[in-house]
């Protein structure tokens, strides 16, 4: 089944109910499998995002359909990006933090594409050098061309391997950190 990124941001209304955003992503969840989809991982973060879905779809037309449908309860906002899948694994320390990036091809990088299966292996050696376990790793048509998520053990190894990773050329990087859905209820379950 084609992969599928939804980036989401809450509406003013969404907002204004947030209490209700852990019923309404079950209920979310339970139409996306409903309409012959697989969830693989949803994120609440910190950044330009409010929270972030990888999933499965049957096809292009119902990934398009379900997003339309998230965004006419007027809660969220949506762009839904296909994506492939490189590698992708399930999340084994729930104690570690995980992290999004968001990468884009610079100049360089897009002439040395060739070369980018190397590079993509060398930067997953080097998460795994930092102490972490790369959980997914996607090419992405729309407005970003690489997306990975992994679990790492602080926000300094973060820095430090996107500071590398910066450093040779080829990609600029957007990082989050995110939250799974499980610590994004506990999240909104202590508001007032």
């Amino acid at each position: 089944m084609p992969t599928f990124i939804c980036l989401m941001n809450y509406t003013e209304q969404g907002i204004r109910t947030i209490k209700d955003s852990p019923k309404r992503i079950e209920e979310g969840i339970k139409l996306f499998e409903d309409m012959g989809g697989k969830l693989v991982a949803i994120y609440s973060t910190q950044g330009e995002y409010d929270l972030i879905a990888v999933g499965e779809a049957p096809s292009d037309e119902i990934a398009t359909t379900f997003t339309l449908r998230l965004a006419s309860l007027g809660n969220i906002r949506t762009t839904t990006l296909k994506a492939f899948t490189v590698q992708s694994s399930m999340k084994d320390d729930p104690a570690m933090p995980t992290f999004v990036l968001f990468m884009k091809f610079t100049d360089m990088g897009i002439r040395r594409v060739k070369d980018s299966p190397g590079r993509i292996e060398e930067a997953i050696q080097g998460w795994d050098a930092l102490g972490g376990k790369l959980i997914g790793l996607y090419t992405v048509l729309g407005d970003i061309d690489l997306m990975a998520i992994g679990d790492a053990p602080n926000d300094e190894a973060v820095i430090n391997f996107i500071l590398k990773l910066g450093s040779v050329g080829n990609v600029r990087t957007k990082t989050f950190r995110v939250f799974t859905k499980e610590e994004f209820t506990e999240m909104v379950n202590k508001l007032p």
